[in-house]
């Protein structure tokens, strides 16, 4: 990564870094102020990190080429239909946009429409939900690599060189699992806010001493026997 007065950071919406910073101290926050002037936040809809990044060989990226093949079945419930793992695309823009509803994402990620949130999303549906999306206009293995390919460091060439100077997000994660209005407006609310708090960190609380003022005796319990003549 060289040194430069501003710090590019590249965001793919439904792409996050999980958990909140823990803001530094005064020292270290000096130091980044004194070599950051901007923070420049470029974001891209309607792509994952997996696909558009899925190729770049930068070491800490948990995308398909370093840590994949990732693969789904082309049905959740009958496995034998065989399935479709992640590869290097051999085309030069997605012609189908995945689905990004709310009820899309729900059958992406958890296997179902109406899916129990409380449990942990095996992220298995993405290729039946295009098919079922898009299965009268295209066969079933064409759809699968919209889906489940991406893109190499070469056919990316720009966001290559974003990446292995600048500043990206290391893993996909969703925000906001729905339609793209609310998508941008938590990702920008979200950054902002982490980028505030590296940058300003809380002062330490101040303690003060007030007077304490003893506690009345406890009443003293009177009983028959005491008040007996």
């Amino acid at each position: 990564m060289r040194s430069t007065a501003a710090l590019a950071l590249l965001a793919l919406t439904a792409s996050s870094v999980s958990g909140m910073p823990t803001p530094g101290n005064s020292k270290s926050v000096a130091n980044l102020k004194s070599k950051v002037k901007n923070f420049i936040v470029l974001v891209m809809e309607n792509r994952s990190l997996d696909n558009l990044l899925g190729g770049q060989t930068i070491k800490g990226l948990d995308n398909p080429i370093n840590n994949g093949p990732f693969c789904n079945p082309l049905n959740v419930t009958n496995p034998k239909l065989g399935q479709a793992c992640s590869q290097a695309s051999d085309y030069n823009s997605v012609i189908d946009d995945p689905d990004h509803a709310v009820y899309g994402n729900n059958f992406e990620f958890f296997g179902s429409f109406e899916p129990d949130t409380s449990k942990t999303p095996k992220m298995q549906g993405f290729v039946q939900e295009q098919i079922r999306s898009y299965g009268s206009k295209a066969n079933s293995t064409f759809l699968a690599k919209q889906v489940m390919n991406y893109y190499t460091e070469e056919q990316v060439s720009v966001l290559t060189a974003l990446t292995q100077n600048f500043v990206t997000f290391n893993h996909w994660h969703s925000d906001i699992p729905g339609v793209s209005p609310a998508s941008p407006l938590s990702g920008h609310t979200i950054r902002y806010s982490r980028i505030y708090r590296l940058t300003h960190p809380p002062s330490p609380p101040t303690l003060t001493a007030s007077p304490c003022t003893p506690a009345p005796p406890p009443a003293t319990a009177t009983t028959p026997s005491q008040t007996a003549s």
